[in-house]
């Protein structure tokens, strides 16, 4: 892993919005993406329940995973997101948990100005107060408060 030219100041992280009890393989999420019209893939790396990360758009090309953000950072999904009755819930496993830790941690040290957000977080702000609120939330994704990796990115969960 290596530094991009691009501008990174933002760390977007996803869920694949799939039930925990079910599996969601790279493949599909290539072939789900291209159905709704992208090229490939529109996250850099997806990470499986059982911690195993895939590359999945070179860094260097912008994403296709939060309009009007895509230019500046880097989108990082992963599977689940669902629990087993389709409800929106944290359902990372230990092992996804670790790998995301430690992917966090990585291109924090690439990107020592990156903010780590959620997808939610980028919501538009209704009210104009200058803070995104859960009232305000376009989605859940990613189903759990992305921004605490902020606090540190040795974050042990």
């Amino acid at each position: 892993m290596r530094r991009t030219e691009r501008a990174i100041n933002l760390l977007v992280i996803h869920c694949s919005a799939t039930r925990n009890c079910d599996n969601y393989s790279p493949e599909q999420l290539i072939r789900d993406h291209v159905q709704r019209g992208f090229r490939g893939c529109g996250y850099h790396y997806y990470i499986t329940k059982d911690g195993s990360l895939y590359g999945m758009r070179p860094v260097e090309l912008p994403g296709a995973h939060v309009r009007g953000f895509n230019r500046r950072s880097i989108g990082i999904c992963y599977e689940g997101g669902l629990d087993h009755k389709c409800v929106p819930a944290d359902t990372r496993t230990p092992m996804q948990r670790q790998a995301l830790t430690q992917l966090i941690h990585r291109l924090l040290e690439l990107y020592p100005d990156a903010y780590v957000v959620g997808h939610r977080d980028l919501s538009r702000d209704r009210n104009h107060d200058g803070i995104i609120t859960p009232d305000e939330w376009t989605k859940l994704c990613p189903c759990f408060d992305a921004k605490l990796y902020n606090k540190s990115w040795v974050v042990s969960e």
